[in-house]
């Protein structure tokens, strides 16, 4: 073999083991953190919590996910009554405005729990901070259900 193609050889293998690592380390972090601990990570930076606060907000997004997948369940529990009637029979007009209604309450309660849970977390912040994360979170709570009920009743068979 020639050095030319030991040489090509050589820097073949070094490009492989350069990818391998690569991807082993980017697998490895990928893994550390699940969406929720990697958006608690993003906040740490953006706003510049300290380890107390941290903790703090930390424990309040614990319980808020407890609470988040709660009422998730309940919601999904109406609206898959409402999205696939049961059997071959119709649903009766009562039954889907009383099921829209129940929609419609839950998600009202959930944004509402949402609300108390973004006052709560900004009430541990700086005062700008507090004002940057309320204005950055708490436009789009009222907008995410008013999307929720209008996709809902899109796909409502009448």
């Amino acid at each position: 073999m020639t050095p030319a193609r030991k040489l090509i050889g050589y820097f073949l293998l070094l490009a492989l083991a350069a990818y391998v690592t690569y991807a082993g380390v980017r697998r490895h972090l990928m893994s550390k953190y699940s969406p929720r601990q990697a958006g608690l990570e993003w906040m740490r930076q953006e706003y510049q919590l300290n380890d107390e606060t941290y903790d703090q907000v930390k424990r309040l997004h614990q319980q808020y996910f407890a609470d988040c997948e709660a009422m998730s369940a309940k919601i999904n529990d109406v609206n898959r009554h409402l999205l696939h009637s049961r059997g071959r029979t119709k649903m009766s007009a009562g039954t889907r405005q009383m099921l829209l209604q129940q929609d419609q309450a839950l998600c009202a309660k959930f944004e509402e729990v949402t609300l108390l849970h973004l006052q709560k977390v900004a009430a541990l912040l700086p005062p700008d901070q507090a004002k940057r994360y309320l204005d950055d979170f708490s436009a789009g709570v009222h907008q995410q259900r008013i999307e929720h009920q209008r996709t809902l009743s899109d796909k409502v068979p009448e």
